[in-house]
């Protein structure tokens, strides 16, 4: 007798798994290990990365701040350092969060761990690399961010940058495939554990199906709150720092002009003129796209024939439960986590 595939596609041995109802629920478990991930890799940016340098710098930590969904903020006190000082607080963040998503992927692979832990070891993995990459070579295409602080001698920003720095984001960008190859092959090992597929196309529709709905919830969770995420904002804060430059060399340029007026004329006719500074070519979209089909090709497996259940509405119930949790302090501290160990 002819066997039939089974739902969306799925391979035979799926079509007892992939159900709405286990497709929803492994969805509900995806978005709470989605929350739980990204808030640890971002205290771990802030509080072993950038707040930890600064007290090795000899620097005084008031606070590590963590938003509900977006980015993170630090703030210390520094002593008046030099540029490798400065060099390693700015990059420090970026440096833990590819040191512990390589070390987390590593574990993930040597030791055969639950679904739920995988699940989580896998995207904090993913989080922390790809945050890492994405981070370093938007911030230092558009000169924004940790990539750029380090060696601004402006006054306004990054003018202090060497040549070869700034082009530094050239030979990573070749890295972003890889990377996103490896982070989907990673997550590929857990959803295989599930829900196992018959072809590429399939893992692909199961994928889809049960990550898509937990990243429209989080986007939209972002959007709503308002929570800032550098790499989505680095063009147009770039954008806002050229114009910003723009005005300032015409403030100077009218201040020579007219010696007479005082500073606020000079400002305020400023103001009124037009200034337009063209936009650059944002980075992020084709580094996104260079990502996702390294993740593509990850789906032709092959992957180990291992079958486990899927996750209940419990186990679900209880990731989410310590996702709202997190959050719920994080709300009430008003996202500012104390640091022990200022001075």
């Amino acid at each position: 007798m002819e066997q039939r595939a089974g739902l969306n596609g799925a391979g035979a041995g799926a079509s007892s798994a992939f159900t709405f109802r286990n497709t929803l629920v492994f969805s509900a478990l995806f978005f709470a290990n989605l929350v739980l991930s990204t808030r640890a890799a971002m205290f771990l940016h802030e509080a072993l990365g950038h707040a930890a340098t600064a007290l090795l710098l000899g620097g005084d930590v008031l606070g590590v701040q963590v938003s509900l969904f977006g980015g993170g903020r630090v703030h210390a006190l520094l002593p008046d350092a030099g540029e490798a000082a400065r060099f390693a607080y700015a990059h420090s963040g970026m440096l833990v969060n590819a040191v512990s998503g390589l070390a987390a992927l590593a574990l993930f692979r040597a030791r055969r761990v639950s679904v739920r832990a995988g699940l989580f070891a896998c995207l904090f993995a993913s989080v922390s690399i790809l945050g890492a990459l994405f981070y370093f070579i938007v911030g230092a295409y558009h000169g924004q961010g940790d990539p750029a602080t380090w060696a601004a001698a402006g006054p306004l920003g990054n003018s202090g940058i060497p040549c070869w720095y700034r082009f530094l984001w050239i030979p990573l960008l070749g890295l972003a495939p890889y990377a996103g190859q490896e982070c989907a092959r990673a997550y590929l090992m857990v959803q295989e554990r599930l829900f196992p597929a018959a072809s590429s196309f399939s893992r692909l529709k199961i994928s889809l199906a049960g990550i898509l709905p937990a990243l429209l919830l989080y986007t939209a969770l972002c959007a709503g709150l308002d929570q800032e995420l550098f790499v989505v904002n680095a063009a147009s804060l770039a954008h806002g720092q050229a114009v910003a430059e723009k005005r300032m060399e015409a403030v100077r340029t009218m201040a020579r002009w007219h010696p007479d007026w005082g500073f606020e004329k000079v400002t305020e006719t400023v103001d009124k003129l037009p200034v337009k500074v063209p936009r650059r070519f944002p980075l992020l979209p084709p580094l996104v796209v260079l990502t996702v089909l390294g993740g593509c090709a990850a789906l032709a497996g092959p992957y180990a024939e291992t079958r486990r259940a899927p996750p209940g509405f419990r186990e679900a119930l209880a990731a989410l439960g310590l996702a709202v949790c997190v959050v719920g302090v994080l709300w009430v501290c008003g996202t500012l986590v104390p640091f022990f160990g200022g001075k």
